[in-house]
């Protein structure tokens, strides 16, 4: 349950559809191999 205070944009059922335009993906494996991409909409 998401607390009343703190005020994140919840969407845990329905899709909400944004204009995004930078976005990261964090990687984390085993032995310490981390990965980190950020794409840029130019």
């Amino acid at each position: 349950m998401p607390d009343p205070k703190c005020n994140l944009d919840y969407t845990p059922i329905n899709a909400v559809e944004k204009n995004v335009s930078i976005a990261i993906n964090n990687s984390f494996g085993f032995g310490g191999t981390n990965s980190t991409l950020v794409f840029q909409k130019i």
